[in-house]
């Protein structure tokens, strides 16, 4: 195997966001608002596609049209409020976002051997902010977010377009995720290697991705199994 190039999910994958609290809250909101929990929860996940394109653009525009899809005719201003603030920097989302421990010795360790990194995120528009404030850009050579280049994975696309960035072919790159959005079928369909990453505190809450072709627990382990190939 011929490694030139690492591209990198985001979440459980290089930062940990942790308990949030949203969804139970969220869960409370639309309940008093008289939406039932899996109404709620359905219309609020028909929404993500769009936000992860960037065809839904802020927080609020998501929260309104999850309560719209969910049935409810004319959402209140305070509702809307409510189920924002929850993911607003201000609120109990964005300030638990945190570098796993081993990130930026890990992606310093692989720049040093050669490798070029890329971020490869299925993300909404308001969260790029933790990207930024987490001195992510300065740490690796591409950004590639869903919500800023309109695909998202699995697509096809959005790989390429990430090797294209580090001008590398698909085949000689790495993609390392937890597993999420069926992404590690997605580099294995463009050619390329795919690693799962099994951090120990991530979100079991949905299921993963068991197409893959090595399984890690830490950058540095990933190191030691691209440097032993």
């Amino acid at each position: 195997m011929m490694c030139r190039a690492l591209l990198f999910d985001l979440f459980d994958t290089l930062i940990h966001i942790g308990p949030m609290g949203y969804r139970a809250e969220s869960i409370r909101l639309a309940l008093e608002a008289g939406i039932r929990e899996d109404r709620w929860i359905a219309a609020w996940r028909s929404t993500a596609e769009a936000a992860m394109l960037g065809e839904i653009g802020s927080l609020e525009e998501r929260v309104t049209c999850a309560l719209l899809a969910a049935g409810m005719a004319s959402p209140p201003a305070t509702l809307v409020r409510a189920l924002v603030a929850a993911r607003q920097p201000g609120g109990v989302y964005a300030p638990r976002a945190r570098l796993y421990e081993d990130v930026k010795a890990g992606l310093a360790l692989l720049r040093r051997r050669g490798v070029k990194t890329a971020l490869l995120s299925n993300i909404f528009s308001y969260e790029t902010e933790i990207v930024d404030r987490l001195g992510l850009p300065a740490l690796l050579d591409a950004l590639v977010l869903s919500c800023q280049v309109g695909i998202c994975k699995p697509d096809p696309r959005i790989y390429l377009e990430a090797a294209e960035r580090l001008s590398v072919n698909p085949s000689e790159c790495v993609f390392v995720g937890d597993g999420m959005n069926r992404e590690l079928s997605g580099a294995r369909a463009v050619g390329m290697t795919a690693v799962r990453i099994e951090r120990s505190d991530r979100d079991e809450e949905e299921e993963r991705d068991d197409v893959y072709d090595a399984r890690v627990s830490t950058l540095a382990e990933l190191a030691d199994w691209i440097r032993a190939r």
